[in-house]
């Protein structure tokens, strides 16, 4: 078993052979959050240019669909609910003879 002293020694020499890659990690996480955040200012930028050669063009803006109304298609692949006939008849008393 290793001394404590011993063990001290290894894991902060191993501490001290890691510090440079955690710092490029850090470096790495930093510099994704800063291109997510261009990612999405040039998606909204992209969105209103859209928006803009559509009403140049004199195109109709994106059409406002509403998600909880059914479509048609919706409709036409549930199945077909069997019309509802009228009350069972009964064919009275049946005699033999």
């Amino acid at each position: 078993m290793l001394a404590p002293a011993r063990l001290a020694a290894i894991l902060c020499g191993c501490a001290a052979a890691a510090a440079p890659f955690w710092a490029e990690a850090d470096r790495a996480r930093a510099l994704l959050v800063e291109l997510f955040g261009k990612v999405g200012e040039l998606e909204k930028v992209v969105g209103e240019q859209r928006e803009e050669i559509a009403r140049l063009k004199g195109l109709k803006g994106r059409p406002n669909i509403k998600p909880s109304t059914p479509s048609g298609m919706d409709k036409a692949t549930e199945a077909a609910k069997p019309a509802k006939k009228g009350k069972w008849r009964f064919r009275g008393k049946v005699t033999l003879g």
